[in-house]
Parts: structure tokens; C-alpha cells; sequence
């Protein structure tokens, strides 16, 4: 079992080793606390294998569905300095 906190930010990932007779595989409880879509997100690799949240491309520009692939923190950051004006707010403010 392995804990982290990702990138010093709000999310934090449980590494767990569930004994298998097939494979050997990890799987992640990641817990997001960023305020409004706040989420806890079982992965296994970076695929989503259910979450308390599921959040649709409606939503928000990071979807968090069964069977995708999740969105990195680092990605977000990228995406944000890359894009600015995709993730504006209902003020205008880049966040």
C-alpha cells in the first residue's frame, strides 16, 4: 500500500496490491478535494473504474466517466496555460 499527495495539491492516492491469482495489478482510490466537483475515483492505471461523481463533457472540460481515461493534474495545468480562454468563469476571470 502506497499514499501520496499529488503534486502538493488537493488530491491524494491510495495505492492498493489486491492479491490475484491471474495478475498482478494496482489499484488507485484517488480523492480529490478541489471544491466543487469534489470526488473520490477508483483507477486502475489511469482508467476510471467507478467514481462517486460521474462528470460528463457538459460538465466540465475533465470528464470522469466509467472506462475513460482520467485527466492528469498536470495536464490541467498545461491545458490551462495553453488554452486560457477555455476555462474561463461566469465573471470573465481565467482560472
Amino acid at each position: 500500500m502506497e499514499i501520496s499527495l499529488v503534486n502538493s495539491d488537493k488530491i491524494l492516492q491510495i495505492k492498493v496490491k489486491p492479491r490475484s491469482q491471474y495478475k498482478e495489478r494496482v489499484i488507485t482510490l484517488q480523492l480529490e478535494f478541489t471544491g466543487k466537483y469534489t470526488n473520490a475515483i477508483l483507477l486502475n492505471d489511469k482508467v476510471v473504474i467507478e467514481a462517486l461523481r460521474h462528470i460528463d463533457s457538459a460538465k466540465s472540460f475533465r470528464v470522469v466517466q466509467q472506462m475513460l481515461n482520467l485527466l492528469s493534474s498536470q495536464n490541467l495545468i498545461k491545458m490551462r496555460r495553453d488554452y486560457p480562454n477555455r476555462f474561463r468563469n461566469r465573471c470573465g476571470r481565467v482560472f
